[in-house]
């Protein structure tokens, strides 16, 4: 089985949404940069997991098409406890956080 095919699997295992091109060139770069993962898939799928953990998952090719594109919308349901989203497992990835608590120290 190649880095590759590997690499997928356990993305595939994680419920990690990545296109196999991205997959691909994050396999690549890995072999060369990253120490201790040539031969040793258990460090190589760690290490793509880690670099795509660091990725903007929003930009174009990162991730493959959602099989529920076009079912629903976030920014209309927002606020909606009615809408149901179909059921399976979804990538959510946080770009930021605020702290709204008035506590004083």
């Amino acid at each position: 089985m190649s880095a590759l095919s590997r690499v997928e699997r356990h993305f595939q295992s994680l419920h990690l949404n990545a296109s196999r091109e991205w997959i691909g060139a994050c396999v690549e770069w890995c072999l060369e940069e990253v120490e201790g993962v040539r031969g040793d898939h258990d460090r190589l799928c760690k290490a793509c997991v880690e670099q795509w953990r660091d990725t903007d998952i929003r930009e174009d090719g990162v991730q493959e098409e959602s099989r529920v594109r076009g079912q629903f919308d976030l920014d209309k349901i927002r606020g909606d406890a009615r809408t149901t989203i179909p059921a399976g497992a979804y990538t959510m990835q946080v770009c930021s956080s605020v702290n709204k608590t008035n506590r004083t120290l």
